[in-house]
């Protein structure tokens, strides 16, 4: 009983531990090919509107369009959603390593309960 046991939690572990590793690997695959777009965990926040009153002095509508071309050479340098999407493909490249240590320890554990129903069968 124990050996059927094991050989069927074997199995299941090894069979489980493959569709992870597979599943993983084609969804990076998907991913990293830019077929799909990596899952949105960081998001750029919408910009604020700027509302200038007519009453400002004129240091505050200075300071206003200091930031504002401030901004703009900026926009020049890193493209909008840059960060984001870094932050986004680094985190799933964290997740799917993650998977695929899962998935391996999975299929070791696997292979082990097979190991040990053949040990049972053997004494």
């Amino acid at each position: 009983m124990e050996k059927e046991i094991k050989r069927i939690l074997g199995i299941m572990l090894i069979i489980t531990g493959l569709v992870i590793f597979y599943w993983d690997v084609s969804t990076s695959y998907q991913y990293y090919t830019a077929k799909e777009k990596f899952p949105q965990i960081f998001v750029q926040p919408e910009p604020a509107s700027n509302k200038s009153s007519t009453g400002s002095t004129l240091q505050d509508q200075m300071n206003a369009l200091i930031t504002q071309q401030l901004g703009d050479q900026v926009k020049n340098l890193i493209p909008t959603n840059a960060i984001t999407e870094t932050l986004n493909a680094s985190l799933w490249s964290l997740f799917a390593m993650l998977l695929l240590y899962a998935s391996g320890k999975a299929v070791g554990m696997g292979r082990d309960f097979l190991k040990d129903a053949r040990e049972i069968d053997k004494i």
